[in-house]
């Protein structure tokens, strides 16, 4: 009888044990969908306000007042510039305050000899540049470094531009933790609903540095960090106002210390603006060679996106071009459905110093040396299932970008494409989440460091690896804050995707239409 009870606890234990190990561990994603619901902390930001309109509504199109440029003299195909008349064309619709700026079919020559140093620009909120099939703006000359000693200081051809306002800086006098909506000011009086804000931090203290860089050592190298200190810029939308406490559109993505000085001033961005169905034709022919000179780093560079909010690229080419458009502080903009080609050159396309940028399904086919990416005081930035080539890779060009989703990405990875000068580095902070990458190149590495030991250029804090797949995979994983399905995919397919569902109950419509 003994014998029999120890025989049937003895195969209750294996048979526990055997359930006990084959019972799935809990996924990151599944773990984050439990801590979101119970209002709890998370190792994955939330990337589900990231977009034009918070990725709750399609990109619209609009029925602003019709401007043609042939209207105003500029002639396509008969290789006579047509600079003067896009711009006359353009200044019509902004003394309007809205309008398309429409682009018949045909080749309009936008850089010629007599008119090349000066920029296309584009100011104010409502103002669309809409093209048809076989709209092209060919850019035959190149644009020169303003300063000859800086090699990234040429303009882009076309210029759009949020209004330049100055107010006063509000102190900060709560706390605000992330995906807080709150924020405390000493005085609110100047804002009410509906006005965009920039709040930023400057910390000099060197613990505060050590502790933004940690488990890391700081580098006495590392001359922005060093002297400037831990710097963030994030644009919000202001809810309501009540008793000096904003309520925000959009959560907070950076923990807020009312004791480090955070300061709040009013943001007069552009909004509703859009660049839509454009083939920007540059000149570039030589074969790259990164930092040869200002004319190969930015001699065709075409669109320069400052200063705007809500706002879109869509349906554009970019060909033989050094970059080819560029997101600057701005907010919820989203760039979708573009595509670069031709000869290869400096960069694709990035959102640098921005807040909630989307990049999905565009196509780098030119091979940049820089892909899509993020630069500067970047946060909260989507790419999403676009597609590089095999001899490039993501692009984080140092200057303090935090929470990066790079998701569904098909293409290369290298350990050398990501930019940034020493002076700027880490090349990324706190937040960069690799979804579901799937790896082309067949290049092999011994176990690739995020934060390399040989190379002085290559520093990435501690990202979080979600799937990844492809040829020769190998990470030294304790420089990653978090590593599952490393040579498979996780569930589910896309976060970006999965966060929006979590937030809003089901997937916008748009983005269903944009994955077909």
């Amino acid at each position: 009888m003994k014998k029999h009870i120890f025989f049937v606890l003895f195969i209750s234990y294996f048979v526990l044990l055997s359930c006990y190990s084959q019972s799935p561990k809990k996924s990151i994603f599944e773990t984050y969908k439990q801590q979101y619901q119970l209002g709890q902390s998370t190792i994955i930001p939330d990337f589900s306000y990231v977009g034009y309109e918070y990725g709750e509504k399609a990109i619209p199109n609009v029925n602003y007042k019709i401007f043609k440029v042939t209207d105003f003299g500029a002639i396509p195909n008969d290789s006579i510039s047509d600079k003067e008349a896009i711009q006359a064309c353009i200044n019509a619709a902004q003394t309007n305050k809205s309008g398309i700026v429409f682009f018949p079919k045909g080749e309009y020559w936008v850089n010629e000899t007599e008119n090349r140093e000066i920029p296309i620009k584009i100011k104010g909120s409502h103002i669309v540049l809409r093209g048809e099939k076989g709209s092209v703006l060919f850019m035959r000359n190149n644009m020169s470094a303003t300063d000859p000693k800086k090699m990234w200081s040429t303009p882009h051809l076309f210029q759009f531009s949020g209004n330049k306002t100055k107010s006063p800086k509000l102190n900060v006098v709560s706390d605000a933790k992330v995906g807080s909506f709150e924020i405390t000011l000493e005085n609110s009086s100047t804002l009410k609903a509906g006005d965009w804000i920039e709040l930023n931090l400057q910390n000099d203290d060197s613990a505060r540095i050590a502790q933004e860089v940690a488990p890391y050592a700081v580098s006495s190298t590392w001359k922005e960090i060093n002297q400037k200190g831990v710097m963030v810029r994030n644009f919000h939308q202001v809810k309501s106002v009540r008793n000096n406490t904003l309520t925000l559109v959009d959560p907070i993505m950076y923990p807020v210390f009312a004791s480090e000085k955070w300061t709040l001033s009013v943001w007069n961005p552009a909004t509703q603006c859009g660049i839509e169905n454009l083939h920007f034709k540059g000149n570039f022919k030589e074969k790259f060679s990164h930092h040869l000179s200002a004319l190969h780093d930015g001699g065709w560079s075409m669109v320069q996106v400052l200063g705007q909010a809500n706002s879109w690229m869509k349906d554009c080419v970019f060909e033989d071009v050094n970059n080819a458009a560029s997101i600057m502080q701005s907010a919820n903009y989203s760039v979708i459905n573009c595509k670069i080609i031709g000869n290869g050159g400096h960069g694709a396309i990035s959102a640098p110093g921005s807040s909630r940028v989307f990049i999905g399904k565009c196509i780098d086919e030119a091979s940049q040396w820089h892909a899509f990416g993020v630069a500067k005081m970047s946060i909260n930035t989507v790419i999403w299932r676009c597609h590089n080539p095999e001899t490039n890779c993501f692009e984080s060009h140092a200057t303090q970008p935090r929470n990066t989703l790079i998701d569904c990405m098909v293409g290369g990875f290298l350990n050398t494409r990501d930019g940034g000068a020493i002076d700027c580095l880490p090349n990324h902070l706190q937040g960069l989440i690799l979804w579901n990458y799937t790896k082309t190149n067949n290049d092999s590495f011994a176990k690739l460091e995020f934060w390399d030991s040989t190379k002085p250029w290559f520093k990435m804090l501690m990202p979080v690896i979600a799937g990844f797949s492809g040829p020769n995979i190998s990470f030294d994983t304790t420089q990653l804050k978090y590593a599952e399905a490393i040579g498979g995919k996780t569930s589910p397919e896309s976060l970006y995707e999965a966060q929006l569902i979590l937030r809003l109950g089901k997937l916008s419509q748009w983005l269903v239409d944009l994955k077909r």
